[in-house]
């Protein structure tokens, strides 16, 4: 052994001339490892009290490691050490290791010593962020460019590995430049960071500061309990007087861990030799470093000392000794300690075997967070977007002013209730670039930015975004958000049809122009048929004279004329004096009789149809009549997150249908709501956008209407930064709002009631009635009645004008003179028998579908008064049809309006549910609270089971209240069953963990993926239709078909 270099070594080879048994080290690391290297040499144990940082345990010759098989170090070793660290960080839950596109600046590391970066190994093995390393060391004779670099870096997860003694220039320094707020948090991994006093400092609470250690905590007067011995140690080591200038900023009654290290080694050493001295005697022999290795009961010593077990009975202070079989140190507890008002409190230990365990519970992490949040001032970021938020006042230059009370808006009055209830304070901002957030490319390191509030987010400008913010997978993923505060989906925005006015000759259009064709080429077939059958039958021919029966005269009244005629008052469903005798006129009449029928049914019923369907019809009703048409253009507001969803529909073909039209026609997409609202009001255009400003705008034009269901689900929620303490508060509050109604009466003043200056009528409370016959609808029937000129009158005028022209046309026609007396042909008198009373008569029979003139003038306009009351009687049948029908369709309730505002159908809900509690907490809402009046005076109204309330709403006059899920279930495998107004609440279902549940973020995460992907809605849409028989009814859409 060459120890010419090695000046340690000169006096320790003269102790061991002297005769030792074990050799305690310098606290000295570098003069620890020379003395090691002459105790190895002599086979001497030697007992380390330094912390080395290349290896801190037991020896074993392992590679890389610097201990020899005669050292023994009670201090962790470093690999052990570092895996503390690494489940620590995981376990506190606001440090994240993966990688988080842009949420942080990652992480950075402070050292003093570079070997001391072997401790994080583990760390840097497992981080997927963003590492900055940094020295402590001066520089230009300061410190601050160390931090300076850590706050441009944007990092606020710091890991502090410097000697105690720099801690406090170390937070000094922190808080100087503003790096301890809510969002820093700092680890510091020297062993006696507890003991620094920081209440000199008077540093508010509110960057998280911890520290892992191997002894406990006392408090004032509190004692180790170990032994006498401590104590007098303790005061010596702190001796006020003599020391104190070596010690300013501890805390003067905790032993430093050295000091209990070492202790707990002489401990050790003394056992050993206790057990020594029990098995055999003890000589102490003088050793020379420069003879060989001559102590054989080194080996001895050492083996009963890492022999001795927690069982071995003897108090430490550092914890049970025990060691592996590389003669590290094991089984021991690591304490974690946090910063409080009130100095370090105990957060959790770490053990080998069970890894980190927090004892600090839920509830008392949130008790504490709040009380610091009390009297706290949060910078709230914005964007102005009526009725969530309006701005009310400006400062001179135009600017709004930071004071809540200048703002306005759904989530200014939801805000408001959140800081009553958690006692902080709140200043507004704009968001700068008036965006939502959206990533917009990467920085010099490769990480994601954001621009809008999610970016004043993540740069920590803001500590709440508060507007109208949809939760989604991406920006879950870079900041936290509370839960939802309203939920809602994507709708569908539509101009209410105007109700045309019907052209002229509209009762036409129940037929198609080549049936109407069809029509009159098979009325001139059969006529002509029927007058060429008549012609060769010779029981048509028949005597005019039939009191002159020799007359060799034969008349056979199926004439052209007659034929036509005949037919004619066939087909109007009138008849005529002419009736079919023979067989084979009688066979020709009967079929064209039935034709006539089926032709007249089928033109009543299908103007039924249409008179129905004028009342009714949209052009659109659904999603699927949107996607599956091509005269009405659709889109939605470019780039926004409506955009991305049907951009990334992947799942749902209807969704994929409509991406492809839009993406082909980039002129559907609008860069602003109020020009998607101003191209629906021009007509021919769906606004695709979310269910909330749909109903905004919806109640303040009367024109607009929604269209359709929701055809997603999401949620808008408020922003917070990643890790921020408030979170679960915050949450907390708005479910404990919406519980109470609060949140939802704030909805309906903003919605239904703010800036409104004409209320239109909801088409859900309205009762479908169907309406009278118009005049518009059969006016080209009184064109046709008074041949080709155009009356706008009234039947009674027709009727009339026809009558007098009918008596008229008489008068002049000699066909309607004929003698009263046919007996006796030479009599000069002759009669007609369309006076002006048989006229009006006549014409009233004609109404009646009674009897028919004979001159063909008098049959061409009786005939054009037959088409007119044709169309009258068919119209006033169809009209009747669709008052049958609505009133065949009518839902006794529509809304729960209707179902409060009546008596005759009882409601009810499940005993003791949320549906129970909810109606039964209503205070705000007066048709809630009347339900609930009712209700809780007829206990017979709510069922134990759900599949109870179905029964008894099949039994008829009784009205479930259930979730709207369970509901949409039922209806779709009960057909006689159907969902009546829209939803009565919002709410969600999640997915429930333990508090302080370390997976949250990681399944909400996933869920807002999933959503986003469109698999939890295929999902839903396919266990909703599991089960379900083809032969199974579905419910009926809603949209009306046009009749073809």
């Amino acid at each position: 052994w060459n120890l010419r270099f090695a000046p340690i070594s000169t006096p320790a080879c003269q102790l061991m001339q002297q005769g030792v048994l074990a050799v305690v080290g310098p606290p000295s690391p570098v003069a620890s490892q020379q003395v090691r290297s002459v105790c190895e040499h002599l086979a001497v144990p030697f007992i380390e009290t330094a912390w080395h940082h290349r290896g801190g345990g037991g020896g074993g010759g392992l590679e890389g490691d610097n201990e020899g098989p005669y050292s023994v170090n009670l201090n962790p070793d470093y690999r052990t050490f570092g895996r503390a660290i690494l489940d620590y960080v995981r376990a506190i839950g606001d440090w994240d290791l993966a990688k988080n596109e842009g949420s942080h600046g990652g992480v950075a590391i402070v050292y003093k010593d570079p070997d001391t970066l072997l401790k994080f190994e583990p760390l840097l093995n497992a981080v997927q962020v963003p590492v900055l390393l940094r020295q402590w060391r001066r520089q230009a004779g300061t410190f601050q460019y160390v931090m300076k670099e850590l706050r441009s870096a944007k990092v606020y997860k710091i890991l502090v590995d410097i000697p105690t003694s720099e801690i406090l220039r170390f937070v000094s320094i922190a808080k100087l430049m503003n790096m301890t707020t809510t969002y820093h948090s700092y680890i510091f991994t020297s062993w006696d960071a507890q003991r620094i006093d920081l209440s000199k400092y008077q540093l508010i609470k509110s960057a998280n500061m911890s520290t892992l250690s191997l002894m406990p905590i006392l408090r004032s007067n509190e004692r180790y309990n170990v032994s006498q011995r401590v104590e007098n140690m303790r005061e010596e080591i702190f001796n006020v007087q003599s020391r104190r200038g070596n010690y300013s900023g501890n805390l003067t009654n905790m032993l430093p861990t050295q000091a209990a290290t070492l202790f707990d080694s002489l401990i050790l050493l003394a056992h050993g030799l206790e057990r020594m001295a029990n098995a055999r005697s003890i000589q102490v022999q003088p050793l020379k470093c420069s003879a060989p290795r001559q102590n054989a009961r080194g080996a001895t010593l050492l083996n009963y000392m890492r022999s001795m077990t927690s069982e071995s009975g003897f108090a430490t202070l550092t914890g049970p000794v025990e060691f592996d079989a590389q003669w590290r140190r094991s089984n021991f507890t690591l304490v974690a300690y946090e910063l409080t008002r009130a100095g370090f409190n105990q957060l959790g230990t770490w053990t080998q075997a069970d890894g980190f365990k927090m004892t600090k519970t839920y509830s008392e992490t949130q008790q504490e967070y709040q009380r610091n949040l009390r009297n706290k001032t949060l910078r709230v970021t914005t964007i102005a977007d009526p009725p969530f938020v309006e701005i009310r006042r400006r400062d001179k230059n135009g600017r709004p002013l930071p004071h809540p009370s200048a703002w306005d808006g759904f989530c200014i009055e939801m805000l408001n209730l959140i800081a009553d209830h958690l006692k902080f304070n709140y200043t507004v901002q704009l968001v700068k670039d008036n965006n939502y957030g959206a990533a917009n490319g990467t920085d010099s390191q490769g990480r994601d930015t954001w621009n809008g509030m999610i970016g004043e987010l993540i740069n920590h400008e803001a500590d709440l975004a508060v507007a109208s913010l949809t939760i989604t997978y991406e920006r879950e993923k870079v900041i936290d958000f509370t839960t939802p505060f309203m939920s809602l989906g994507l709708s569908i925005l539509f101009k209410k049809p105007a109700k045309k006015k019907p052209h002229l000759f509209s009762f036409l259009q129940p037929l198609s122009v080549h049936v109407w064709g069809y029509m009159l080429v098979a009325y001139i077939t059969v006529s002509f048929v029927l007058f060429v059958v008549a012609r060769f039958s010779p029981y048509e021919w028949r005597n005019p004279h039939p009191c002159n029966p020799d007359t060799e005269v034969l008349e056979n009244q199926f004439s052209l004329i007659n034929s036509l005629w005949f037919n004619i008052g066939s087909l109007m469903q009138q008849g005529s004096e002419i009736s079919p005798r023979a067989l084979s006129t009688r066979l020709v009449s009967g079929i064209w009789w039935f034709f006539t029928l089926i032709m007249i049914s089928s033109y009543t019923a299908n103007l039924a149809a249409f008179l129905t369907v004028e009342r009714m019809q949209s052009p659109i009703e659904s999603v699927e009549d949107l996607a599956g048409q091509n005269k009405i253009k659709y889109g939605t507001l470019s780039g926004g997150s409506t955009y991305q969803f049907f951009k990334l529909s992947k799942g749902i073909d209807v969704f994929k249908r409509m991406w492809d039209y839009m993406s082909k026609r980039p002129d559907v997409f609008v860069n602003k709501t109020e020009e998607g609202i101003a191209r629906v009001k021009r007509g021919d255009y769906a606004f695709i956008l979310e269910s909330t400003w749909n109903e905004y705008y919806t109640q303040r034009n009367c024109d607009l209407m929604r269209v359709g269901g929701l055809l997603d689900s999401k949620g808008y929620g408020i922003g917070l930064p990643s890790g921020s303490p408030y979170r679960d508060m915050i949450s907390e509050s708005i479910l404990m709002f919406q519980k109470s109604q609060d949140l939802e009466n704030l909805r309906r003043r903003w919605w239904r009631q703010k800036n409104i200056t004409v209320r239109c009528e909801d088409p859900k409370d309205k009762k479908a009635e169907p309406s009278g016959l118009s005049f518009d609808q059969v006016a080209g029937i009184y064109v046709v009645l008074i041949g080709g000129m155009l009356v706008w009158g009234y039947m009674l005028v027709a009727y009339i004008t026809v009558s007098f022209v009918l008596f008229v046309v008489a008068r002049f026609s000699p066909y309607e003179w004929r003698n009263p007396h046919p007996c006796n042909p030479d009599t000069e008198v002759l009669e007609n028998q369309f006076s002006l009373i048989n006229s009006l008569w006549f014409n009233i029979g004609s109404l009646m579908q009674q009897d028919l003139p004979r001159a063909l003038s008098t049959r061409l306009v009786s005939g054009i008064w037959w088409f007119f009351t044709l169309i009258m009687i068919s119209s006033y049948t169809a009209n009747l049809a669709a008052f049958l029908t609505v009133e065949r369709m009518q839902s006794p309730i529509e809304s729960v309006e209707d179902l409060a505002g009546q008596n005759k159908i009882k409601y009810g809900t499940l005993s003791g549910g949320s549906t129970y509690q909810f109606f039964k907490l209503s205070k705000g809402i007066d048709v809630f609270k009347r339900m609930w009046d009712y209700m809780s005076k007829r206990p017979d109204v709510f069922v134990n089971k759900t599949e109870e309330g179905i029964a008894r709403v099949k039994r008829g006059d009784y009205a479930f209240i259930l979730e709207s899920t369970w509901n949409e279930y039922y209806t779709q495998r009960n057909c006689d069953l159907m969902r009546v107004g829209g939803l009565l609440d919002s709410k969600g279902y999640g997915i429930g963990l333990p508090s302080g549940s370390p997976y949250r973020d990681m399944i909400s995460e996933s869920i807002l993926m999933f959503q986003k992907s469109q698999d939890l809605e295929n999902l839903r849409r396919r266990c909703g239709a599991r089960r379900i028989s083809l032969l199974d009814a579905r419910i009926p859409r809603t949209k009306k078909q046009r009749p073809s």
